[in-house]
């Protein structure tokens, strides 16, 4: 399980695991550069410390949905750095359950949407000067 554990702690993307109650026990490297803050610092905060309005208090109804969900859960939230920055992320949720079918922990990816956001700028530039015979395929 150690090899498990230290491909977690390096990979590219951040990854957080938290209580029910909101209080972050891990994270990794990723997740501590997008937030500025570093392992010891996270563990003393609840992931309602990162959002655009921080708050001790977990939001029930989102621990709720993750816990009644067959998938993870998908949002789009703003994530407040150490330095004050808000950054648009998408986190990714699920749940940790014990033998006992019990949520243990949750944990959380998180996507940093600024480059996906800057590129629909972009595109959306390129739309808009574009003459009205513009066809766009996917």
């Amino acid at each position: 399980m150690q090899l498990l554990s230290d491909i977690v702690r390096q990979m590219v993307y951040p990854f957080i695991v938290f209580e029910p109650g909101g209080q972050i026990v891990a994270s990794n490297r990723a997740f501590e550069r997008l937030s500025g803050y570093n392992a010891e610092e996270l563990r003393s905060m609840t992931i309602m410390e990162l959002r655009e309005s921080p708050s001790r208090k977990v939001d029930p109804e989102l621990i709720a949905k993750v816990i009644s969900s067959d998938a993870p859960v998908r949002l789009d939230r703003k994530l407040r750095t150490k330095s004050g920055e808000i950054l648009p992320v998408e986190v990714v949720i699920d749940v940790f359950r014990n033998s006992a079918g019990e949520a243990q922990f949750f944990y959380a990816f998180h996507v940093d949407l600024r480059s996906r956001r800057s590129n629909e700028n972009e595109l959306r530039k390129v739309i808009d000067a574009a003459p009205n015979a513009l066809v766009m395929v996917d």
